[in-house]
């Protein structure tokens, strides 16, 4: 459970990061924010599929 937990923070994260760049976004961030941010999202993706992977087998 607790490892659902944790993916589904990932998952919330990684939505919240999304609308931060969305074409809905009501803020437009510097470039370098936006590379900054995306590269975020890809390691909390990586780690939602690791914890899946893990709990899986």
């Amino acid at each position: 459970m607790e490892n659902t937990n944790d993916v589904l923070s990932d998952l919330k994260d990684i939505a919240s990061g999304l609308k931060r760049i969305g074409k809905n976004r009501k803020v437009v961030l510097p470039h370098h924010k936006e590379f900054e941010l995306i590269e975020e999202l890809e390691g909390i993706a990586a780690g939602a599929i690791a914890k899946l992977e893990n709990g899986g087998s």
